[in-house]
């Protein structure tokens, strides 16, 4: 009735993590068939964010395949089959791949694609950024020019390296594109102090937000800077989990929080950390775990479902790999992407 398989497809270019750099994406697609609907989730850890590996996450739901389809044949709800599934205290990913599933599963069922079962009034569209990145200027602003001709006006530009290279590029790329929005990502390289220093500097450059601009773990330099930084903190790597989630939003140490469905576990999670985010006040931004086809619509179906939509999302990272499952690119077009009216069935052979 469901099945598990795993994937290993290439990066264009290595993935450079704290831990490393990454030759291919990995993970294990969750297939099944119930009803007579085929149904499908993603469960891919990723190396250097999450907290298990894929083959725990493999292991765990070979280990309780029996429990799992017994969950599925059952008449539940999506928040109780989360529940009973968050019982058997298997890791993020693997309960974000099995809800997902059920998810599609209850969706197909009622005739609709996951995000509007999730949300009846959303218009099937989510505003996504460019990343760019590199440690030379000049390439950093090529790569500006050409996301911009694509269509994109929002634009996430890798910072922490060199920074006088990355104040250059910026500054062009501001001044060529006026109307852009931008961003930076600092993956945590800075220290509180030099990082306001770097705020300080970029704010003339009209920058939407800056993403963990200090370590995950100095969770008070990074209250500390969004208090005093004049450029606005969003909560990345310190944000991964419900518990972390929760502590920066007690501490009040983030503007905006970046959200990893694949990290967070499963839909009910999800939602419950978006709860938590709203009524702080806090603005979501919904970011892919560099997943395949499935996992990536999944969390564009979640973006998707969000009431509130002031941030474009991260969702556009499927053209980093060189094969997939689907026999064309991620649904985006002019910096939207347009979710299908489907489900996240493989259909056609992965494409090379």
């Amino acid at each position: 009735m469901i099945r598990f398989r795993t994937y290993r497809f290439p990066f264009k270019k290595p993935f450079v993590t704290a831990q490393g750099s990454i030759t291919h994406r990995k993970g294990i697609i969750l297939e099944g068939e119930m009803q007579g609907i085929r149904f499908f989730g993603e469960a891919s850890p990723l190396p250097g964010f999450s907290t298990e590996t894929l083959d725990e996450a493999l292991l765990f739901l070979n280990a309780h395949k029996q429990a799992i389809e017994v969950l599925f044949e059952r008449q539940l709800t999506l928040a109780e089959f989360d529940r009973h599934c968050a019982a058997l205290n298997g890791p993020p990913s693997a309960g974000f791949g099995l809800s997902v599933a059920m998810g599609d599963f209850l969706a197909r069922k009622d005739h609709l694609p996951l995000f509007r079962y999730l949300n009846p009034a959303s218009p099937g569209t989510v505003a996504v950024n460019a990343t760019l990145a590199s440690s030379q200027a000049d390439e950093l602003i090529e790569r500006a020019m050409h996301a911009w001709n694509n269509g994109f006006t929002v634009l996430k530009v890798k910072v922490g390296k060199n920074t006088e290279a990355e104040f250059s590029a910026l500054k062009t790329i501001r001044e060529s594109l006026p109307d852009c929005r931008l961003r930076i990502d600092a993956n945590g390289a800075w220290d509180a102090q030099q990082a306001l220093r770097n705020l300080n500097r970029f704010y003339d450059l009209q920058i939407e937000f800056c993403e963990q601009p200090v370590r995950a773990a100095d969770l008070k330099g990074l209250s500390d800077l969004s208090r005093q930084s004049p450029i606005p903190v969003a909560a990345d790597e310190s944000a991964r989990t419900l518990q972390q989630i929760r502590s920066v939003i007690d501490r009040q140490a983030a503007d905006i929080l970046i959200i990893k469905p694949m990290l967070i576990g499963s839909i009910s999670q999800f939602h419950a950390v978006t709860d938590l985010a709203a009524a702080a006040g806090i603005p979501v931004v919904v970011t892919s775990c560099l997943e395949a086809g499935p996992g990536r619509r999944a969390s564009a179906h979640l973006a998707a479902g969000l009431e509130a939509q002031r941030y474009a999302h991260g969702l556009a990272t499927g053209r980093l790999l060189r094969s997939d499952f689907f026999p064309s690119a991620d649904p985006i077009e002019n910096g939207y992407y347009y979710l299908p009216d489907s489900g996240l069935d493989l259909s056609g052979s992965v494409t090379s």
